[in-house]
């Protein structure tokens, strides 16, 4: 398969009709699933989901939920930041 959208390339670009995504760390093709308008998840081969939202197809905010909390990352004045 043609890799033409990347896990590095969400923070960047809105995965608009994309069904799969390629993630560079576990060297594998993950679902993409849009859950509501401008907003998508995926889930890792370990089970952590992660929903990315995007403005302006930029991504904004990213809430990633792992078996022992929930990270947001956030986009403040063109700044990723940590919550």
């Amino acid at each position: 398969p043609v890799i033409d959208f990347s896990m590095t390339m969400l923070y960047t670009t809105e995965p608009e009709g994309k069904q799969v995504v390629y993630s560079e760390l576990h060297q594998v093709f993950v679902a993409v699933e849009q859950i509501a308008r401008h907003t998508y998840r995926i889930i890792t081969p370990e089970g952590q989901i992660g929903d990315y939202y995007y403005k302006n197809g930029l991504c904004i905010k990213i809430e990633t939920k792992t078996t022992w909390a929930t990270i947001s990352t956030v986009l403040i004045n063109n700044t990723i930041a940590l919550k």
